[in-house]
């Protein structure tokens, strides 16, 4: 029987001693197509055939953490193979963890489920966190850097994420004035601290050395990582043994899981959104589907339009923005209206609300221009104010911006991405002392015309096909734009 031999080259990398013919045929395995990739100009002018290779058969090597699926597949074809680790990690029990949390004086209660994660993400090293919104995703980070306290670097997706990371661990216990260092722009890289919170487009500009510092690495909403500045970065932390992602949900393409597996480890599924809901963790969710119904003559104009013709005509429509501000005003307690563009939305509909609806309703605004910490500060506020509206960018506020006293979410803009869905769900069902249910108002378009479903409408119907699988109730309600219904 053919024989593997596998050995840690280093914390990025598994190197693979075997036939070449045998690396050529787990080469194969590990090749994927490229979702979309035919659109690619790359692949349309044959400089690509839209195929990601994630064995180097010249190299030998492969993701480290995709050692376990590669011992699988070799058992799988029917080879023997060995696996030689360089680095082996302390082992720790539940009980390490408890007297970890009452010696730093954690300052909340650490859920089974939470307890489950951190142990598995400390005694494998390697481990991608599959945990739903508001599962309580920054205190089980909290407690890794804790437990391993070595040197640490947290990757979050925005500078917003940065500034509410470093107030979270402040939340749980933690000195963060003298043990977190931020890095955006404008902010020192180098810290002796032994925690750093960073985007990965501030880290995309150091050079290769500067990653070499590190023992640990977390990537918070890592289904972001397969973009290639966060592929080079974690390629570079070779010395990082310890490597753990967190995300809430991931695309759903082999390929896409493929790589954020090799960067981190394997999947672990802390919980569902569901199981979270049953146990009482999170609020109930209601979800009141509001499809519009526009005029024939309205369906006619879209027909033939794209999809960015299509949003820019329902953005831009003052019966549509009309209808928004209303609705929005008539809500009790907190709001976020979510948008998908700043300046051709979110901009206008703030500005309209802030005309139309009372002036002792506080009114606020977030996208990409509000400076980082002017955004944690709205965002602490809205955790005090119980009748509030926030009109925010799905950009800046849908991906783990953390209001647990928001009543009502509503879906301004057109998505078919299950993550954005999802991500953004989670900003209604954080629980609070006050707070046991939040309602999902999804707002959709009906310009269908002659049978032909516009872009808006067909959107809509995968995001039922998302509630529908995550066992999310709703209800649709048709309203005619153009009557009195």
């Amino acid at each position: 029987m053919a024989q593997i031999n596998i050995t840690e080259l280093n914390a990025s990398f598994i190197h693979i001693d075997a036939e070449p013919s045998i690396l050529q045929e787990l080469r194969e395995y590990f090749t994927f197509r490229v979702p979309g990739a035919e659109f690619h100009p790359s692949v349309r002018n044959h400089f690509w055939d839209g195929k990601i290779r994630l064995l180097d058969t010249r190299k030998k090597t492969l993701y480290s953490g995709l050692k376990d699926e590669l011992l699988q597949v070799a058992k799988e074809m029917g080879y023997t193979a060995s696996f030689t680790p360089k680095f082996e990690r302390r082992v720790f029990t539940e009980q390490d963890v408890r007297d970890r949390a009452k010696e730093i004086k954690l300052t909340l209660e650490i859920r089974p489920y939470q307890m489950t994660a951190i142990l598995n993400a400390l005694n494998s090293g390697r481990q991608l966190m599959l945990s739903p919104t508001a599962s309580g995703k920054s205190m089980i980070i909290y407690m890794l850097c804790r437990m391993i306290e070595k040197k640490t670097l947290i990757i979050v997706p925005t500078t917003a994420l940065v500034e509410q990371m470093t107030s979270d661990f402040s939340d749980y216990g933690f000195d963060s004035e003298n043990n977190v260092h931020k890095i955006y722009y404008g902010k020192d890289r180098n810290t002796e601290k032994q925690v750093t919170v960073t985007t990965w487009q501030t880290l995309a500009k150091q050079p290769s050395e500067y990653f070499l510092q590190f023992d640990v690495v977390i990537g918070d909403e890592c289904h972001l990582f397969a973009a290639k500045s966060l592929i080079k970065i974690m390629e570079a932390l070779t010395n990082t043994w310890y490597r753990i992602g967190a995300t809430g949900s991931l695309d759903g393409t082999k390929t896409h899981e493929m790589v954020i597996q090799g960067l981190f480890g394997p999947i672990s599924r802390v919980a569902t959104t569901r199981e979270l809901m049953d146990k009482g963790y999170l609020a109930e969710l209601d979800i009141k589907c509001l499809v519009l119904t526009h005029s024939q003559e309205d369906a006619k104009k879209v027909r033939p339009m794209t999809y960015q013709e299509e949003i820019e005509f329902l953005f831009t429509m003052p019966k549509r923005n009309d209808f928004i501000v209303d609705l929005v005003s008539k809500m009790k307690g907190n709001v976020l209206v979510l948008c998908q563009y700043v300046d051709k939305h979110a901009i206008p509909l703030h500005d309209l609300m802030k005309e139309k609806i009372p002036k002792n309703r506080n009114i606020y605004l977030i996208v990409g221009k509000v400076d980082p910490e002017e955004r944690e500060k709205i965002r602490k506020i809205l955790e005090t104010e119980t009748d509030a509206i926030l009109v925010a960018s799905i950009k800046s506020f849908a991906t783990g911006s953390n209001v647990k006293n928001l009543r009502h979410v509503v879906f301004t803009a057109p998505t078919k991405s299950m993550v954005t869905t999802l991500q953004s769900i989670g900003r209604a069902i954080r629980k609070s002392p006050t707070k046991t249910r939040a309602t999902l108002h999804d707002i959709a378009d009906n310009l269908t015309y002659k049978g032909k479903k516009n872009f808006s409408q067909e959107h809509f119907l995968k995001r039922l096909q998302i509630y529908s699988v995550e066992k999310f109730p709703y209800k649709i309600f048709n309203i005619g734009l153009n009557s009195d219904e």
